[in-house]
């Protein structure tokens, strides 16, 4: 009511109006934290005046957004045109297990396994091997193939990861072989020869044969191969010769296979194409080079090289009734039995003289200059040189 000087009034009227709607508030966060994630965006609802974040949430300008990096409990206060005001909040979690990685070898590499597999657990997003190890595709496994230590990041789902780490063992060593004898000859005496592998794990001959040992007949090179438990295997072989070489044997006899009553022969063996030394038997039971006989009959001589191979000869003693006239002693022949090259200018010579008058009494034989006298049987042997090829024999027999 208006009232004038002049006493005069007058009514007016008016409304009045009240706005005090709070805004509706809310406050949500773009994800969880972790190793991955190392910040969230919480993002309060739009149509605000203003907005005011809280426990340290770090605002984007004067927008309804704001950035956080730790784990908790955050608010934000939302005003609006007409100054009233909201209050939200959210929780931000956080995720930073890390894996518990383990990692671990399939086996021991050896020359029968060349070759390992890694396997690393628990299962993960990804896996990252150290250097030597090739992955299989993306896999929680990987290949070696050689010695030594290996290691496996494994990164779950939230970005955390976890190391790991395996010694693979390597058993590559090779056996030791070696055959016993390390070499040998087969000869008459020796006709088979046995080897022995020595060493330890399976053998296999260059026969085809798998026991320790094998009996050989034959010349040749025999090998064997010895596999040892973790497969790696070693090799040898030995060469195996031969010496069965048959000598030949004759017989000499001097003065004849006829002789009257009351004389004697010297009978006197020969071999040749035989392993030296060779040794000699006759049927007399004698084992000397030569023999003096008077009984008519089979004489058998039996010569035997050093290799064990041996040949015989026979000859037959008569006696004859009708007289014979007696020759005087002396040296009739001689028979070379072997002549071999020493030195350019020297050679080795054998040889056993022949005589006619022999009476069965001792003779002494002797090479002037170079043999002094001897009552031994023939052979004889001396040296002779190229350059004086001519030498004095000379032989007495007792009683003549």
């Amino acid at each position: 009511t208006v009232l004038s000087a002049n006493g005069c009034s007058a009514v007016a009227s008016t409304s009045v109006g009240q706005d005090n709607t709070a805004p509706v508030a809310s406050l949500v966060s773009s994800g969880t934290l972790s190793c991955a994630v190392t910040s969230v965006t919480l993002t309060a609802s739009a149509g605000g005046q203003s907005y005011r974040f809280g426990g340290g949430a770090n605002q984007l300008g004067s927008s309804n957004q704001a950035v956080v990096s730790t784990s908790g409990l955050y608010s934000v206060t939302v005003l609006s045109a007409n100054g009233c005001s909201a209050v939200a909040s959210t929780s931000v979690g956080q995720d930073n297990t890390a894996p518990v990685a383990s990692l671990v070898s399939s086996g021991t590499l050896s020359c029968a396994v060349t070759s390992v597999t890694l396997t690393a657990s628990p299962d993960a997003q990804s896996y990252v091997f150290s250097s030597g190890a090739a992955q299989i595709g993306n896999t929680n496994q990987a290949v070696v193939t050689a010695s030594g230590i290996y290691s496996v990041t494994v990164v779950s789902a939230n970005g955390c990861s976890g190391v790991a780490q395996t010694a693979v063992e390597a058993d590559q060593n090779r056996p030791i072989v070696s055959i016993t004898p390390g070499s040998a000859t087969l000869t008459c005496a020796s006709p088979t020869v046995s080897l022995t592998a020595m060493g330890n794990g399976s053998v296999r001959w260059s026969t085809g044969e798998t026991t320790p040992s094998i009996l050989v007949r034959a010349a040749g090179t025999y090998s064997v191969t010895l596999t040892s438990g973790n497969g790696c295997a070693a090799s040898t072989h030995v060469v195996i010769g031969q010496d069965q070489q048959v000598p030949t044997a004759s017989i000499a006899a001097n003065p004849s296979l006829t002789i009257a009553q009351g004389q004697s022969a010297s009978l006197t063996a020969s071999a040749s194409g035989s392993t030296a030394p060779v040794g000699f038997r006759w049927s007399t039971g004698e084992t000397t080079a030569s023999i003096a006989v008077s009984v008519a009959g089979p004489y058998s001589l039996s010569v035997t090289g050093a290799n064990g191979c041996s040949a015989t000869a026979s000859v037959v003693l008569s006696l004859t009734s009708a007289p014979i006239m007696e020759a005087p002693f002396a040296i009739t022949a001689v028979t070379t039995l072997n002549c071999t090259p020493v030195l350019p200018n020297r050679y080795s010579i054998s040889f056993t003289p022949r005589y006619s008058g022999l009476t069965g009494q001792l003779v002494a034989f002797r090479v002037v200059n170079e043999l002094l006298p001897t009552t031994e049987p023939g052979p004889y042997t001396i040296q002779l040189y190229s350059d004086n090829p001519r030498i004095r024999i000379s032989a007495v027999q007792t009683g003549t």
